[in-house]
């Protein structure tokens, strides 16, 4: 009962849902980058519920796109606690779209997501489903939401209807309910 200690949880209980039955990731044509495919691994995975930008993010799917760059100095500590035995960055592709996330709600403060390491805001997006591609699609990034090139759009369009999602238990990350009066 009630919310697990920060940084306890390694990755989130996951449902996968059934194969084809994309829950609207079909209709996908934005992209969000993150600095690095560790990063963006660490979402698709489960172990990354929370995405914390300056910005708000509208509710729906995304191409989540991993770039080049270092994992930054502030996401360090919660990739350390969430995926201690991570591989290294240099290990990993980027570049790269590796899957879809969708965003299914946000905070506008850290303290609502009751200590998760990835909450340190401003605006905190909770990641609620997610697909990981079978195959990466190469692709340039952009800041802030960018608009997917017709050739990525065709590769997803290929390998989305062999998908699943995956369906990642955020309750944790939920506000506890008051009691009802009389309880």
């Amino acid at each position: 009962p009630g919310a697990p200690p920060p940084g306890s949880r390694s990755t989130a209980r996951v449902k996968q849902g059934v194969i084809g039955d994309l829950d609207g990731a079909e209709a996908v044509s934005q992209g969000i980058s993150l600095p690095c495919a560790l990063l963006a691994q660490a979402t698709l995975e489960g172990r990354r519920l929370v995405d914390s930008r300056s910005w708000r993010i509208p509710y729906g799917w995304y191409a989540l796109h991993a770039a080049s760059r270092p994992v930054p100095e502030e996401w360090q500590e919660a990739l350390a606690l969430s995926w201690p035995d991570a591989p290294p960055l240099e290990a990993m592709a980027s570049d790269i779209i590796g899957g879809l996330i969708y965003i299914e709600e946000e905070r506008l403060e850290p303290a609502q997501c009751r200590g998760d390491p990835w909450a340190i805001g401003p605006i905190c997006h909770i990641v609620s489903k997610a697909i990981t591609l079978r195959r990466p699609v190469f692709c340039s990034g952009a800041s802030g939401l960018w608009p997917l090139p017709v050739p990525v759009l065709q590769e997803l369009a290929e390998q989305l209807p062999e998908l699943a999602v995956s369906y990642f238990d955020v309750a944790h990350l939920r506000p506890p309910v008051a009691p009802a009066e009389g309880d």
